[in-house]
């Protein structure tokens, strides 16, 4: 969603109770997750330019680009798989 704040684009982007929020003024941000503490209690804010997100990480440090990759996410679920992936299977 999108909406403009003191003149500038907030955008929040959510999956069931995990959001992602940004605005060029970071009081904007800390105000939004005031906000969010008032109606449901906790907010945690994260500051940077490296995120991660549901499982991807978010890279805004080269201006007006946005790195993504779940290559740790997918390493994570390769190590806790139960069994060997290096073996051949005939098909």
């Amino acid at each position: 969603a999108n909406k403009k704040s003191y003149g500038k684009q907030m955008t929040v982007v959510w999956h069931v109770d995990d959001l992602k929020v940004s605005h060029v003024d970071p009081k904007r941000v800390t105000r939004f997750c005031d906000w969010i503490q008032s109606k449901y209690g906790s907010c945690s804010v994260n500051r940077g330019k490296v995120h991660e997100y549901l499982g991807i990480d978010l890279d805004f440090r080269t201006p007006g680009v946005v790195r993504m990759s779940m290559i740790p996410y997918i390493q994570k679920i390769l190590d806790q798989f139960p069994e060997d992936l290096g073996a051949s299977a005939p098909t």
